[in-house]
């Protein structure tokens, strides 16, 4: 209730100020008294009711008000501007710190797991609530920011998601976030980065987590939301950065080698995943990074195929931003680690040698070193 409360001194409103003090009054005497009912209220119903107030006393306040922002959302929408995530009416910061208790693993029977997930369920349809529903092939973005309940909710699913049960049933709980697509790709972003640390930490293998994390890529693939020829591309490389682990403040699982026999299982996903979103100068950077990361060497040698179709169509411009460097570093580490099987596999050294072709004809230094190492063997 606290966004109602009336905090100026303004006399026309008094009588909206001590309506306030009297439901507050209230409220805190049938606590005193032990007839609050224990029952949570509905938090949309609240958010609503909160908010249709709110606008009452804000009109009172400032008349005209609710009409002028009507005609300012006609001609938003006859321009087609893009759209503004809201907010919520109701006290973020409370409903956080009185939430903050959310543990599925704490619970003590199924039917407080369930319950628990119910409401955890309520609270990401009252964030979602706030966020428009943008058609992708509009190519519009969602303007704002994650607001820092947003971030708290997230986090706080990451968390659980483990302790959901199957990957299946845990997909309640990012599917929806998902399907926000590249229009709210920021909010999206957010999610990832939860889900690769407090997420990863909640799972009691890293098994465990690549298996749900690959079910989250598999159904990415499918959506129209993360389709780069359907919505606007580079929204879709901020989302598809964070999905595929390319940030490389959020890769730890890669870092370690132990890692990669669990992370060998996501080829074929990543096969997929590098065919729809590797055209991009910006996904092929991401990948360049992963790969040579100590638990991605099964992803190492496959990169090479990944990589060239992209690269052969790459312009000037394509391959700055480190994108140029990342590749070289990428060849340095193929023919560093797997020199051998390189020059074995003819197909496989035909693709390895067209990329560093590519890259030796922009006169990088680098690139001319790497060439004149390769220069000598068999077939190159």
């Amino acid at each position: 209730m606290r966004p109602r409360e009336i905090r100026d001194a303004n006399t026309a409103l008094d009588a909206d100020r001590e309506a306030f003090h009297t439901k507050k009054r209230a409220l805190i005497q049938s606590y005193v008294d032990n007839t609050l009912p224990s029952q949570i209220p509905d938090l949309h119903v609240l958010n609503a009711e909160t908010r249709a107030v709110s606008d009452a006393i804000h009109e009172r306040r400032y008349p005209g008000s609710a009409a002028q922002r009507a005609r300012i959302r006609q001609r938003q929408e006859q321009k087609h501007t893009e759209p503004h995530a809201d907010h919520l009416a109701l006290d973020t910061r409370l409903l956080s710190a009185a939430f903050s208790w959310i543990d599925l693993n704490a619970a003590q029977s199924p039917n407080d797991k369930a319950a628990w997930l119910s409401r955890l369920l309520e609270l990401l349809g009252l964030t979602l609530s706030t966020i428009p529903t943008v058609p992708p092939e509009t190519r519009q973005q969602i303007k704002g920011q994650p607001s820092e309940f947003d971030n708290w909710l997230f986090q706080v699913i990451a968390k659980n998601i483990a302790a959901v049960g199957s990957t299946a049933d845990a997909s309640i709980l990012w599917k929806p976030i998902l399907a926000l697509g590249a229009p709210a790709h920021r909010w999206v972003e957010h999610f990832f980065w939860h889900w690769f640390t407090d997420g990863f930490r909640g799972f009691a293998s890293p098994a465990g987590f690549v298996g749900t994390w690959q079910s989250m890529i598999d159904h990415a693939l499918g959506q129209k939301a993360l389709n780069p020829a359907v919505a606007l591309s580079f929204d879709v490389d901020a989302v598809v950065m964070q999905l595929l682990a390319f940030d490389q403040r959020w890769n730890a699982l890669f870092l370690a080698e132990e890692n990669a026999t669990a992370i060998a299982t996501l080829h074929d996903t990543y096969e997929r995943a590098m065919s729809l979103w590797g055209k991009s100068p910006r996904i092929i950077r991401g990948f360049t990074s992963l790969a040579i990361l100590p638990g991605a060497k099964s992803l190492l040698l496959p990169g090479i195929g990944w990589i060239l179709p992209a690269a052969r169509k790459f312009r000037s411009y394509d391959w700055k931003d480190s994108v140029e460097d990342g590749v070289i570093d990428f060849l340095e580490a193929c023919w560093t680690r797997q020199r051998e099987t390189i020059a074995s596999d003819a197909s496989l050294l035909k693709d390895f040698l067209a990329i560093l072709a590519l890259v030796t004809a922009r006169g990088s230094p680098a690139a001319i070193a790497l060439n004149k190492r390769v220069a000598g063997l068999p077939g190159a």
